[in-house]
């Protein structure tokens, strides 16, 4: 048996065994450092609408709300005259 032969069977663990050291950022702008199972820079934790004054949580709200599209109605240009170009047709 060699070392080779483990690498060639299923992995039954159910916990990673890798961690990676990433950045947590607090909403208050602080940041700890601190380890994950999936390799990322930074995780940014969410903002408590608690804490904010109620200027900052209305404006908050309203940024995740979705943006309506404008409707764009084509207008058709309906005063083409054809016997305007006739004369390119005929030879």
């Amino acid at each position: 048996m060699t070392a080779f032969r483990l690498c060639l069977g299923k992995i039954r663990r159910k916990e990673m065994v890798r961690l990676y050291k990433v950045k947590i950022m607090r909403s208050d702008g602080s940041v700890i450092f601190g380890r994950c199972d999936e390799p990322r820079e930074i995780i940014q934790l969410p903002v408590d609408l608690r804490t904010l004054s109620d200027d900052e949580r209305r404006m908050r709200i309203a940024e995740r709300k979705p943006i309506a599209k404008k409707v764009v109605e084509d207008t058709l240009d309906d005063s083409f005259d054809f016997h305007k170009y006739v004369s390119q047709w005929k030879r």
